[in-house]
């Protein structure tokens, strides 16, 4: 134990083991994009699924909007909005 020199309150205070700083200096330089050690093949096809069709319907959106103009926008947004509120239904049944 030490006393903070401030407060004059006592603090614990440890010296780092060479397995945690082993484990700190692997862990800096890890790429947490591509090392994820719980993700399995199948959960990165499903996200990159996911992610594209997030794209094709921003892009979708994006054109609709270039040929119609904003009324279309506001099409889109109410219809956003009944998928919306069928989801939260799905969740509040359990499903």
């Amino acid at each position: 134990m030490s006393e903070h020199p401030r407060s004059g309150k006592l603090r614990a205070t440890r010296a780092l083991t060479d397995i945690e700083v082993t484990a700190m200096s692997e862990s800096a330089t890890a790429n947490p994009l591509t090392d994820d050690a719980q993700a399995t093949p199948n959960e990165n096809r499903l996200a990159a699924r996911i992610l594209m069709v997030i794209a094709v319907i921003l892009v979708l959106a994006v054109v609709i909007v270039a040929i119609f103009g904003l009324p279309a926008l506001g099409l889109i947004g109410l219809a956003a909005t009944a998928v919306i509120f069928v989801a939260l239904i799905s969740i509040m049944l359990g499903n």
